[in-house]
């Protein structure tokens, strides 16, 4: 009989401790039971000392018809200010209080703690904002800013498109704003240049190229440089003239804003674009991609030759007194050569040693008196004659940069879905 006694005891100790572990925790439950979220799809971008109006709504899953739940705002963040801490939702389970942000940090956070109308605290829910503030390198990651493949900026008329993720997106009016452009001709994106009357070119996989003659208000459809379909890409030189690339195909030309094409017998295909320059005696030159030669053409892009260069320079850029500067990776780094006879001869200039396995080039962006040169693995150089160079911003994630026609600073990073805002008042 005790025998009996303590199987049974065991056997219901057992069935108690398998019943107890099924039964759902009662806190557990009743956070289930509700669906809490800020209104906000996407990160609030404004300047330091303006306010949004932060929304939250709280759903009862288990009764819809008592949604009422008691909040409290705090910044958990960044700094700024909230209307009102302590607020309870209707009956339809929302509440909202102004959100001012700070001059302190450029992410803040604001957070709700929510309870009970029993007072139990169930859980803490965040929003974050963006204060964009002058002077300072501003993180993004993850919007489609994040993805930037190019940008084109038309300063007369004020105007800045970006490509990103097959989208074309016009500038807000706010530069840190971007709306997108739902026109079907442009879709999907593939590139993005503009000519220096402001007409606005864009590829697509398709291998048409659409133009916009409005500043991108409306577009319409350029003569295709190729009759099959097929992605292109597409460089618009100074001159404004559209030279079309397509791999393993020739190169084509069009000296009428895409109206016709003509074949262009310059080796393109193996490298890709860089850049097309004219000088001031009418000469064109080309240099494509990483490549140990330059090409040449007095005719107007008719018949080219060839200049050897003494290893793979990378990118090129002429001023305005027909000077070439070039970007060579060499001796552990980058440097910076100065050619005044076509490259015929070349001076260094300047040496930077890039993060080491860092995928080094370099390019050259101008905006008013100053150039740029960007140095993937090291950062940003600055200089205002090409003879002497400063660190105008070390930071090893630097891909390419972007200026607007606010003269905003957007670079764009090497890590993930990463680009930088800075604004210099200074």
């Amino acid at each position: 009989m005790k025998v009996i006694s303590v199987v049974k005891f065991i056997i219901t100790a057992s069935l108690l401790v398998i019943l107890t572990s099924c039964t759902p925790d009662p806190y557990t439950r009743l956070i289930e039971d509700y669906n809490f979220s800020f209104k906000s799809l996407s990160t609030p971008r404004l300047f330091p000392g303006e306010s949004l109006e932060a929304q939250f709504t709280a759903g009862n899953n288990r009764d819809p018809q008592d949604n009422t739940v008691n909040l409290v705002f705090d910044v958990a963040g960044g700094g700024g200010t909230v209307s009102e801490r302590k607020v309870q939702t209707d009956s339809e389970g929302k509440a909202q209080v102004t959100w001012q942000l700070s001059d302190e940090t450029f992410e803040q956070l604001l957070r709700v703690s929510i309870y009970n109308k029993s007072g139990l605290h169930m859980k803490d829910e965040y929003l974050k904002a963006y204060s964009f503030m002058d002077n300072i390198w501003m993180e993004i990651r993850g919007d489609i800013d994040g993805t930037m493949n190019d940008l084109v900026t038309d300063t007369v008329n004020d105007i800045t498109y970006m490509l990103s993720s097959n989208n074309i997106y016009r500038q807000g009016s706010r530069y840190f704003l971007w709306e997108k452009v739902n026109d079907d001709l442009i879709k999907p994106a593939q590139t993005i240049d503009i000519d220096s009357e402001g007409v606005i070119y864009v590829t697509t996989y398709y291998g048409d190229v659409i133009k916009s003659n409005d500043h991108g208000y409306s577009w319409i459809r350029c003569t295709k440089p190729y009759t099959s379909s097929g992605s292109i890409s597409l460089h618009v030189s100074k001159d404004n003239y559209l030279w079309a690339f397509r791999s393993i195909s020739t190169s084509r030309l069009s000296r009428d804003g895409g109206g016709t094409w003509v074949d262009v017998d310059i080796p393109m295909s193996q490298s890709g674009y860089e850049s097309v320059f004219r000088l001031k005696d009418g000469t064109l030159i080309y240099h494509g991609g990483v490549t140990q030669s330059l090409h040449r053409s007095y005719d107007d892009g008719e018949t080219w030759e060839t200049i050897l260069l003494p290893g793979y320079f990378m990118s090129l850029y002429i001023n305005d007194n027909d000077e070439f500067y070039f970007t060579k990776t060499d001796n552990g780094g980058l440097t910076i050569y100065k050619s005044k006879d076509m490259g015929n001869s070349f001076l260094e200039i300047h040496h930077v040693y890039p993060a080491s396995g860092a995928a080094i080039d370099g390019n050259f962006k101008k905006w008013n008196d100053y150039f740029y040169v960007v140095v993937p693995g090291y950062g940003i150089l600055k200089t205002y004659d090409f003879e002497h160079y400063t660190d105008f911003w070390v930071q090893q994630s630097v891909y390419d940069l972007y200026i607007d026609h606010n003269e905003v600073l957007i670079v764009k990073s090497r890590i993930g879905k990463t680009v930088y805002y800075r604004r210099n008042t200074e």
